[in-house]
């Protein structure tokens, strides 16, 4: 088990602290022309999900909050029993958490548009991709 972020006992809280550093990401994020195809996915319908695994589940539970109708899922669990259709969004700081990519992956062979937001350091992303045919 990581000691980090530390355990405390009330605010200021790590998690807090950590989304203070970060206040560059978003806009840029905003601003990218796949926010805007992300947009035109989520407005099209059907189920939207959010994934991810651990403070990316965090940020997936506040994006379903944020969402009409949107639900948040555990990544690993969405890889397993994916969406079919609709919009799959996985949040992934550093782009390559495995079960996030694996869920984004079945949902997409379910018919779902698949949306990975990250933010690298030397790269600030959203990637939007296209269902694809489900195998024969």
């Amino acid at each position: 088990m990581s000691d980090m972020p530390e355990l405390r006992a009330g605010p200021p809280w790590a998690m807090e602290e950590m989304i203070y550093a970060e206040p560059g990401l978003v806009e840029p994020i905003l601003a990218s022309s796949a926010a805007v195809e992300a947009a035109e996915s989520i407005r099209e319908g059907g189920p939207i999900v959010i994934v991810g695994c651990g403070t990316s589940e965090h940020a997936a539970l506040a994006g379903a909050a944020l969402i009409d109708g949107a639900v948040a899922r555990d990544a690993f669990e969405a890889s397993l029993a994916p969406q079919s259709g609709g919009v799959c969004i996985g949040v992934s700081h550093e782009a390559g958490t495995e079960a996030t990519l694996k869920a984004l992956q079945a949902a997409s062979y379910n018919g779902a548009r698949t949306i990975l937001i990250t933010a690298k350091p030397d790269e600030i992303a959203i990637w939007v991709i296209a269902p694809r045919a489900a195998a024969p």
